[in-house]
């Protein structure tokens, strides 16, 4: 049934404000959404487009209904099937999500309406961006039914590749390998190379002793990074190896970074005592 609620300053019969509700027994949704990509893939600076269509569960198009929209931008990994086994993306990099509200449409005679995103080319995430597509419509009693749908955005030209040729710890002093490419967003070897800044550091941690904020002291766990070698590869889309050592046991990490585009990936690896036993 419906229901009239007012509400009355105390003692008095002056009447503040007045509404209405219906209550009834559960009903399920009678309409149906979906939303459709124009894209499956794009760059990051471009403005993404997605559609919200409706229906009536008998088939008739969700005409003259309101539709609100929205978008969410998430780290995505990229791990092309045909590279099996490397590694690609700098997790240190930090990429907080981006939502995006896009306002509301009114659908057409066909329960259509049109969204827009606008990403951002200066975006620097670990890898790539996987944006999440809102659509609600809401039914005419009030209800509303949502739908999603995703597409991936790429911030980089390229992506780097690392394979390490060993597996597990390595041994200090010993020559190391690890490979190095440049592979495009649709998973096929960059056809222009560019030099790749390789730089390899030793990580340590040290505890030290802090004063928190309510007075009192408390050990904290500091991570020092200190480079330990830096060099210039030229790469592309041809597999090229880099060889390293290092001198001492520890943990350590390797980053490759493209300095135009700022595409890189990381990966970290202890080293062993250079005696075996």
């Amino acid at each position: 049934g419906r229901y009239g609620l007012e509400l009355a300053l105390p003692g008095t019969f002056t009447v503040l404000g007045a509404t209405s509700v219906g209550s009834e027994d559960f009903v399920p949704p009678q309409i149906r959404a979906t939303v459709t990509s124009t894209e499956e893939r794009g760059r990051a600076g471009d403005v993404l487009a997605f559609g919200v269509d409706a229906a009536h569960l008998f088939g008739r198009p969700a005409a003259g209904l309101k539709a609100t929209g929205a978008a969410t931008f998430h780290p995505a990994p990229f791990a092309p099937t045909n590279w099996p086994d490397w590694t690609f993306g700098d997790e240190e990099k930090a990429f907080a999500s981006v939502y995006l509200n896009l306002g509301a449409r009114v659908l057409d005679a066909n329960g259509h309406a049109e969204f827009e995103a606008e990403s951002r080319a200066a975006w620097r995430p670990p890898a790539a961006l996987r944006m999440v597509q809102q659509a609600t419509v809401v039914e005419t009693g009030g209800r509303a039914v949502s739908a999603y749908g995703s597409a991936l955005l790429d911030p980089y030209p390229f992506y780097v590749g690392l394979k390490p040729a060993w597996d597990g710890a390595v041994r200090a002093g010993e020559t190391q390998r690890v490979a190095v490419v440049e592979v495009q967003p649709d998973g096929t070897p960059a056809a222009a190379g560019r030099p790749l800044v390789l730089t390899l550091s030793r990580v340590t941690w040290n505890s030290v002793l802090r004063r928190n904020s309510n007075g009192r002291y408390e050990w904290k766990s500091e991570r020092q990074v200190v480079d330990v070698r830096q060099d210039t590869l030229a790469v592309g889309g041809e597999v090229q190896d880099w060889a390293f050592a290092v001198d001492a046991s520890g943990d350590y990490m390797l980053v490759a970074v493209d300095p135009a585009s700022g595409a890189s990936t990381r990966i970290a690896f202890h080293a062993g005592s250079a005696d075996p036993e």
